[in-house]
Order: structure tokens, then C-alpha cells, then sequence
């Protein structure tokens, strides 16, 4: 398997840096870099991707090693996250009397 380098600058690099672990799938969207021969040294460099765009692409999360499995069933997707519907937004803020 080949591993591709990647560029990431500035707050996306300092992110990725902090946030992503060996081992860990990502989504890497940018221009491929190819440096070009130099013939001087001979040396030819190897291509890399100047990343513009990037989001996890893991569907799961993973548990540290050494945690033990949840028994039973546990929350799926949906019940991680509040649903909110577009009263609540107009409302948030506000109180209401009752």
C-alpha cells in the first residue's frame, strides 16, 4: 500500500494535527503537487496533495483500547443528537409565557 503526503496550511493543518490519529480514515480533497526533476542532484521528489478541504471519514467511533463492551444495545445516530424544529430556532431566546 502507498501512502500519499499531504500539505495542509495554517488553522486546517493545526486541526488535522491535533484531532487525527494514526490509523484514523479521512476525506482529503486538493491539487496534487508534483515537484519538478531536479537535474542538478538527480533527485526526483515525490508528488503531494495541498489540501484544501478535509472531514472524517470514519462511520464509527472507536473506543480506546482496553474499554470493555457495552452490554446491550446502545444509542444509534439519530438518538445522539437533539432534533430541533424551526420553532424552536425562532424561538430560542425568548420566553414563553404559560
Amino acid at each position: 500500500m502507498d501512502f500519499i503526503k499531504i500539505t495542509a496550511w495554517r488553522g486546517m493543518g493545526d486541526f488535522i494535527f491535533n484531532h487525527v490519529v494514526k490509523g484514523q480514515k479521512v476525506a482529503i480533497t486538493g491539487r496534487l503537487h508534483v515537484p519538478p526533476f531536479d537535474k542538478e542532484k538527480g533527485r526526483a521528489y515525490e508528488p503531494y496533495i495541498v489540501c484544501s478541504e478535509f472531514e472524517f471519514a470514519d462511520s464509527k467511533r472507536k473506543e480506546p483500547k482496553g474499554t470493555p463492551p457495552q452490554e446491550g444495545p446502545g444509542p444509534n445516530d439519530d438518538e445522539l443528537y437533539d432534533t430541533l424544529s424551526e420553532d424552536d430556532l425562532m424561538n430560542s431566546g425568548k420566553e414563553t409565557a404559560e
